[in-house]
């Protein structure tokens, strides 16, 4: 009998801290996507002009979708290489990952929080 009332006092335990976890981690990325979201939308729309892709500014006005990702994957750095000049922006700055509207769905825009910069690829 005491057996089972521990194992439910550790699961009750668990679910706990789970459930603030998720809420933690759910709330700060509402608020980094909304504080966000506009200097990345503009700074993705000035970039996008300017770039050989030469999306209309009227396309970011309504993105399909705005996701935060930690690191950019694509950067030829391992974990183990922390001296690296790019292991910073490789694992720990956040992006705003930005999909255009639905016309032009296949474009998006990586807006770096840290450094303030936007980059325009196509899928």
């Amino acid at each position: 009998m005491l057996r089972a009332i521990v194992v439910m006092l550790a699961v009750m335990a668990c679910v706990k801290v789970g459930t603030q976890v998720y809420f933690y981690r759910s709330a700060t990325n509402d608020i980094i996507v909304d504080t966000y979201r506009a200097a990345a939308i503009a700074a993705c729309a000035r970039h996008g002009m300017q770039g050989p892709l030469r999306v209309p500014a009227a396309a970011w006005s309504q993105p399909a979708s705005v996701q935060l990702t930690i690191g950019k994957r694509d950067l030829d750095v391992y974990l183990w290489q922390v001296n690296h000049r790019l292991w910073n922006a490789r694992f720990r700055h956040p992006f705003l990952v930005i999909t255009a509207d639905a016309e032009t769905a296949h474009i998006y825009c990586e807006y770096d929080i840290v450094r303030a910069f936007a980059a325009v690829h196509r899928l």
